[in-house]
Parts: structure tokens; sequence; C-alpha cells
């Protein structure tokens, strides 16, 4: 029962983790004017933290490589760089965030295939689909403006 009881404890331990690793998707535009409590809420603590200047804390996150800036009030910045093996799935995850955000309030313009800029009140958000030597990378930076 002893063996029983350890084997749940870790299973426990382990969903804990990768459930914040699967819930690192490009949707991180999400939490522009959010709080820092609600950030780590769903992705966990950050692997640094720069505070040096409290108008600018940085959040770094890694795997994928994820930035967040706060101010005393709100993330204003957040920007995450993702790679794939394919273009297809780079593509079919690029798409759902697209969809998504489309439904939650976002108007997109693409510039093209490669290039998609997506806003909405106080939000502007750029997103790029690179196709490097041997993978695909997407980056996003979202930023609050006025």
């Amino acid at each position: 029962m002893k063996t029983f009881h350890s084997v749940v404890a870790v299973m426990a331990l382990l969903f804990s983790f990768f459930s914040h690793s699967i819930a690192q998707n490009l949707e991180v535009h999400n939490f522009i004017g959010k709080q820092r409590s609600e950030l780590i809420a769903a992705y966990g603590n950050p692997v640094h933290t720069d505070n040096s200047n409290t108008s600018m804390i940085c959040l770094f996150y890694k795997s994928p490589t994820m930035i967040f800036v706060a101010d005393e009030t709100s993330i204003y910045q957040a920007e995450i760089t993702k790679d794939y093996t394919n273009e297809s799935e780079a593509r079919s995850e690029l798409d759902d965030m697209i969809k998504k955000s489309i439904k939650n309030g976002f108007t997109s313009d693409t510039v093209s295939v490669n290039i998609i800029k997506l806003h909405k009140t106080g939000i502007q958000t750029d997103i790029q689909l690179l196709n490097l030597k041997d993978k695909f990378e997407i980056k996003l930076k979202a930023v609050r403006h006025d």
C-alpha cells in the first residue's frame, strides 16, 4: 500500500510538471494587461526574474522561450519563440492560435503567408513563421498600446 501511494504521488508530480509544459502554447498575447500572479498560475515560476527596475520586471521561461515584461500593475509585453520539426506542425498550431484569437476579439492583418499581425483595443501582436535550415520557428511579440 505504501508503494501504491508513492507511485500515485510521483504520477501527480509528473502530471503537474507536464501540465505546465503543455500549457505553454503560442497564446502569450492573452496575458497582456493581466497580473503576474495569473501568469505564474498558468506557467509556473519563471526560470529567471529580473526585477532590478520596478517599471520593467522581466520574467523568463524556457522551452519554449518566453519573456514577459510587467510593471507594478500588469504585463505589458509578451514574447515567445517556439521551434518545430516540420512546417505542417508549425502552421497547424499557428492556425489554431489565430482562430482562437479572432474568437477572442482580435482582428487579423495578414501581411504575407509568414507574417501575421493581430490586434484588438490595447494589444498589438506581430507573428513570424521562419523557415530555418533544419527547423521551423514561430516568433510572436505582443505589446500593450494606448
